[in-house]
């Protein structure tokens, strides 16, 4: 495999791409919630589901949507609702407690969603979930920390999403 410089796009056989980005940490800065808000082509009025809430910085920006998002850890989700309320978002997001990769997502947002948002540290134990969420048309974007990740996702996207577009970010 050719080695491919960070910020490439790379494209699968399969129909879908990868964009190659590299940070240190698990933060998710301002050009990477651009580049997935633009990826995800959130606008105004969009059901997006997000896992995991973390710091609620990609949340905030996807704020203009209707956004739902769940985090396993409770006192994160308590820190991002009271965030969220601060800032005067909470009539925009809903934060929930939920082990997506155990549980999936809520079966109330089957066939609802535009987007669904993945950061988390096994993605594709979270895909047959996410699939059954999306809209005909909706996306499906991971936020993947490292090569192996990206590629047990793609593994499981053969096998279980058929319809959408499906992006995945590598960074470390």
């Amino acid at each position: 495999m050719d080695r491919k410089p960070f910020g490439s796009k790379v494209f699968s056989n399969k129909g879908g791409f990868v964009y190659l980005l590299s940070h240190r940490t698990q933060i998710l800065y301002i050009a990477d919630i651009s580049f997935v808000i633009m990826y995800l082509e959130v606008v105004p009025g969009c059901l997006v589901l997000e896992s995991s809430t973390g710091s609620g910085s990609l949340t905030t920006s996807l704020a203009r949507a209707v956004a739902h998002t769940f985090d396993f850890h409770e006192q994160r989700a308590g820190s991002a609702r009271d965030d969220f309320e601060r800032t005067g978002l909470s009539s925009l997001i809903s934060v929930r407690v939920r082990d997506i990769q155990g549980e999936g997502f809520p079966s109330e947002f089957v066939g609802l969603a535009d987007a669904v948002f993945l950061d988390l540290p096994q993605p594709r134990l979270a895909i047959p979930s996410a699939a059954k969420m999306l809209k005909q048309d909706g996306t499906l974007c991971s936020f993947s920390p490292c090569v192996e990740q990206v590629q047990r996702s793609c593994e499981t996207l053969k096998w279980k999403l058929c319809a959408g577009q499906y992006c995945f970010f590598r960074y470390g």
